[in-house]
């Protein structure tokens, strides 16, 4: 237990400093996050994770290169084959026998008085509006924030028009 735990600051936080703040929701370190960006942009390549723990993980931290590859984690706490093993060999098995696509990319368009506001998802960014997905499969969700500027009511009919490619 003690060495993944002793590896990039992945101990358990000291929560007692800041009442009424849970640091256990929060990154202590943004290594994982940068090696999944990495491997994300430059190789194409998604991590999906899978974390057998017996004691306390990071689970925010080492999350975060699923998070930024479009993998998939999946986290089982306290792990115990009599509990476990059914729900671990289904989640194999799909992760490999399910259809997927390699190096997917996205990019959202909308009309004149509209803007994409913020994308939610596990992917990164090519360039400022081009999502990548290094795999994609039937489990990834992207959802688009879409808000309207003001000048969009000075127009007689306004209406909104979304393109996706």
């Amino acid at each position: 237990c003690s060495s993944l735990a002793n590896m990039k600051n992945l101990a358990p936080p000291d929560n007692t400093k800041t009442p009424g703040l849970n640091k256990n929701l929060a990154s202590s370190d943004g290594y994982f996050r940068d090696l999944g960006s990495e491997l994300a942009y430059h190789s194409q390549i998604g991590v999906d994770f899978f974390l057998f723990a017996t004691c306390y993980k990071n689970v925010a931290t080492l999350s975060a290169i699923s998070d930024v590859t479009g993998g998939h984690f999946h986290y089982y706490p306290y792990y115990s084959p009599a509990k476990d093993s059914n729900k671990f060999a289904m989640e194999f098995f799909r992760l490999l026998t399910q259809p997927t696509g390699w190096e997917g990319f996205f990019r959202v368009r909308v009309s004149k008085g509209f803007q994409v506001k913020e994308v939610l998802g596990n992917y990164s960014f090519k360039s400022s509006d081009l999502v990548s997905l290094p795999c994609v499969n039937a489990d990834k969700v992207l959802t688009y924030v879409i808000e309207h500027s003001s000048t969009m009511e000075t127009r007689p009919k306004p209406q909104l028009l979304i393109q996706v490619c």
